[in-house]
């Protein structure tokens, strides 16, 4: 299957950099690189949470930005985009989930106390307050709609009047500080 028409037109309007492009660029494979993540990760037997999976595909999105959209305009256009799009995601999945793998090994065998960073963060506990409490306000709020109300990125950057490409490294920041915050609290 070759190229469509409509992900022809969208990523010509990308390359263009035509308004609101970018935005449905993401919101038509953000699950799809999602996916193919959650599949390298299961089938290279690597734990990760949904926060891991996110870090990793906001990269894939990041390098696929950079150099003024270079991957994008490597694209020959003789299979699908999904297809393309896949095969990128999946070499800089694997190198990132490596990464991933090697620092929770290290992390494994230098902590003293280990802490179990891929535990999803439990939104209902009564911790969660507390670390929301190490942010600042506009953090723990993106934290909040994010991961207890659930709501999209591009819901989010209405709501906090932000740019929506600008939620992912936000919500890296935030995860690093309640992960730095729980490792200090452990010791």
């Amino acid at each position: 299957m070759g190229l469509s028409e409509f992900d022809r037109d969208l990523l010509d309007k990308c390359l263009k950099n035509e308004p609101g492009s970018w935005e449905q660029f993401i919101d038509r494979f953000a699950g799809l690189l999602i996916g193919v993540v959650s599949h390298v990760a299961h089938s290279r037997d690597i734990r990760t949470t949904i926060m891991d999976r996110e870090d990793i595909v906001a990269k894939v999105f990041t390098d696929i930005v950079d150099d003024d959209f270079r991957v994008l305009r490597n694209f020959r256009g003789t299979s699908s985009l999904y297809t393309y799009l896949t095969i990128i995601t999946r070499r800089i999945g694997v190198r990132q989930l490596i990464k991933l793998d090697r620092k929770q090994r290290k992390e494994r065998v230098t902590a003293k106390t280990e802490v179990d960073f891929e535990a999803p963060i439990d939104v209902e506990g009564d911790d969660f307050d507390d670390m929301l409490a190490t942010l600042d306000e506009k953090s723990a709020q993106l934290v909040r709609m994010r991961y207890v109300q659930e709501l999209p990125y591009s819901e989010i950057a209405k709501r906090l009047e932000i740019p929506e490409n600008s939620i992912g490294p936000m919500l890296s920041r935030a995860r690093t500080q309640i992960r730095e915050s729980l490792s200090e609290n452990e010791k």
